[in-house]
């Protein structure tokens, strides 16, 4: 469901949801939808549907990953890992930070839970904490 309201000057505001599909054998496409930072000329919030091609070898990565853990993995555990397993050119704060979010946060961490989430692998609770439900790989 996405809503927007359309009081000039005020911009997005409500819910999105992120719907995944499979591409082929190897990728998954995330569907989601975000505000620009510009308002339309209208004064209306200008949404833009965002689509990221997932490879299905990350979202295995961070449930192999995820899965190593007997209570909920927390954020730096999961982005440690992933660093170590893709070997990685940065510490924990470039992956998440700044230039590198593009190259590091998103496709190897980001996007693979989302779709590990939306298939109900996993279970992300707030303050970056991820708990395994379901490693069977059926469906991913």
């Amino acid at each position: 469901m996405i809503e927007i309201t359309n009081r000039k000057g005020i911009g997005w505001k409500g819910t999105d949801y992120i719907t995944v599909k499979q591409l082929d054998k190897f990728h998954y496409e995330v569907t989601e939808h975000r505000q620009e930072k510009e308002i339309g000329e209208n004064g209306e919030a200008i949404v833009r549907e965002i689509r990221t091609k997932v490879p299905i070898e990350h979202v295995i990565n961070i449930l192999t990953i995820v899965g190593r853990y007997t209570e909920p993995a927390t954020y730096r555990q999961i982005a440690t890992d992933l660093i170590e397993h893709y070997r990685l050119d940065c510490d924990i704060e470039a992956f998440n930070g700044g230039k590198n979010r593009a190259r590091y946060y998103f496709p190897h961490y980001y996007y693979p839970l989302k779709v590990a989430e939306f298939y109900n692998k996993v279970q992300y609770y707030g303050r970056g904490h991820v708990r395994l439900l379901n490693n069977d790989l059926k469906g991913i």
